[in-house]
């Protein structure tokens, strides 16, 4: 019986494993926003006394090891409401199952995993940003 019960572990977590991306080659591919920190789109912030809805944004991972980002947002300024596209890029290297991605601008470094088709990302400010293939 306890042999037949480790097997199992073993099978389980076997599986669990070839989820996760492990080869730069499973990596390239366009990712769409779905979450902040948990919530789903919009989602209104706050950061820096700048209040801002996120709307919508991307992740593209691409094989020559280069990334862009884009994030959409609204915010209030006069009275109006204004939309714009922020984007970012830049290279990315994979290390023990986690992606680092460094930005063209000197941007604090970002890091993520991908597991299946969702690409979860940590920003350097610990936001919690969840793509999906």
């Amino acid at each position: 019986m306890i042999r037949r019960t480790l097997m199992i572990i073993a099978l389980l977590a076997l599986g669990a494993c070839a989820e996760t991306v492990t080869a730069p080659t499973d990596l390239p591919g366009r990712f769409a926003l779905e979450t902040v920190n948990g919530k789903k789109l919009p989602v209104p912030r706050n950061v820096g006394g700048l209040s801002f809805t996120v709307t919508g944004g991307f992740f593209e991972i691409h094989a020559d090891k280069t990334f862009t980002f884009g994030q959409s947002v609204t915010y209030e300024q006069n009275g109006q409401t204004v939309s714009e596209d922020r984007t970012g890029s830049g290279l990315w290297a994979l290390t023990e199952g986690v992606i680092r991605f460094g930005y063209s601008n000197g941007a604090l470094p970002d890091r993520g995993t991908i597991k299946g088709d969702l690409l979860s990302v940590t920003t350097s400010d610990e936001q919690q940003l969840a793509f999906r293939r």
